[in-house]
């Protein structure tokens, strides 16, 4: 990994946007290219935000926010579903989006971007994990998700959201990576994935077991993590997080990473 030779936070911001819509591909039923944004559509899982989405959202050619609104919501509805979330193509949100957005019941959510400057590793890694590709316990991975889920939206959008993610290890550039205990059971407690995006690496997914955290397994996962991704012989590697995530932020960095931007997208709740 090149740790010196830093693109532009336009650019890394980019790598994450596109990694959003590269991966939640697979869970899609349909995914149309409309004037100004790209549809990303699961009627089947309409309570699923990732798989009910637009991307690639942009005002150009003296369109107003209105129009983009009215496109983007006819094509939804026309398709049974709700856009539940709108990606800017460009760093920074349209302004009168925004504005139209939020006037809508929309809510704002900040993502930092943070860059591996140099890989500090973990001064102690716990020897007692099982570290496998998600693809080599399937069924421990949705089971994962599903508890994960379910705990904070209900059974059935856990459902949805465990099956969500077991369509993204369709995606060939994404590695998910799973950490088990042997010594306890064979569930699993933490997962952490990276994406290949050419000579970017983008962190993906990653998430521990509410009873399991603060006790280093994160840390270890990353740490095998940050191996694959030499492997790989990524020049770069980033990630992103809420920006009021502070433990999240707090680990990150004291792996070596460091905010070099950030981008807003909008929610749509019920």
């Amino acid at each position: 990994m090149d740790t010196n030779m830093q693109p532009s936070a336009d650019v890394m911001i980019r790598a994450i946007k596109r990694s959003i819509l590269e991966v939640n591909t697979t869970g899609c039923d349909v995914v149309e290219t409309l004037d100004h944004a790209t549809a990303f559509v699961s009627a089947r899982r309409p309570r699923v935000y990732d798989a009910n989405f637009a991307g690639d959202v942009r005002l150009e050619g003296g369109t107003s926010a209105e129009q983009v609104w009215q496109e983007v919501t006819a094509f939804f509805a026309a398709h049974d579903s709700r856009c539940r979330v709108w990606h800017a193509r460009d760093p920074v949100f349209p302004p009168d989006l925004a504005e139209l957005l939020t006037a809508r019941g929309g809510q704002r959510q900040t993502q930092v971007v943070l860059r591996l400057r140099d890989y500090r590793a973990p001064s102690k890694l716990r020897d007692d994990l099982q570290i496998v590709n998600a693809r080599a316990v399937r069924s421990e991975y949705r089971e994962f998700r599903f508890l994960q889920n379910s705990a904070k939206y209900g059974r059935e959008v856990g459902e949805d959201l465990a099956d969500f993610g077991l369509d993204a290890l369709d995606e060939p550039r994404l590695d998910m990576m799973v950490a088990r205990i042997p010594s306890i059971d064979s569930s699993v407690v933490a997962a952490a994935g990276l994406v290949a995006l050419g000579e970017i690496g983008v962190l993906w997914d990653v998430e521990t077991r509410d009873d399991m955290k603060r006790k280093g397994i994160m840390t270890t996962l990353l740490d095998r993590i940050m191996e694959l991704a030499r492997r790989s012989r990524f020049l770069h590697v980033l990630l992103d997080t809420p920006h009021d995530n502070e433990a999240a932020i707090a680990l990150y960095e004291s792996l070596g990473f460091e905010t070099v931007g950030s981008f807003d997208h909008f929610f749509m709740p019920d």
